[in-house]
């Protein structure tokens, strides 16, 4: 968040960790269609509900309950006239394994929206 710092106002950084903070509080309470609805219009452009909420769905079942995500040293901020955008890197150490993270999030008008979301691990690859 030091970057951020240097690039938004300490209540727009606020607002960029209150919405990592509410995308993972909704996962853990499966509410993945509700992180759709409020995601990005780029978001939803890149695949439908249905595909998401299976994707996390699938997530879920594969690795099984989740410690809370730890930040990695893994993150990428650009400003554009189309917004401010912000990845981080985040690890979760599951039931099951081990999940590898990205969330990226916009920023348009004080208002943050999830714009992307990447999961890895090894027992996603198999079913």
């Amino acid at each position: 968040m030091l970057l951020l710092g240097g690039c938004l106002n300490q209540a727009d950084t606020k607002k960029m960790q209150a919405a990592e903070d509410q995308f993972f509080a909704e996962v853990r309470a499966k509410q993945f269609g509700q992180i759709y609805d409020e995601s990005a219009p780029e978001f939803q452009a890149a695949a439908t509900k249905d595909v998401f909420v299976g994707f996390m769905q699938r997530i879920d079942r594969k690795l099984g309950d989740c410690q809370p995500p730890v930040k990695r040293m893994d993150w990428h901020a650009n400003a554009t006239t189309n917004g401010y955008f912000m990845a981080q890197g985040f690890t979760s150490t599951c039931a099951n394994g081990k999940l590898e993270q990205t969330l990226s999030l916009v920023m348009r008008n004080g208002t943050v929206k999830v714009f992307g979301y990447n999961a890895a691990s090894p027992l996603l690859l198999t079913d």
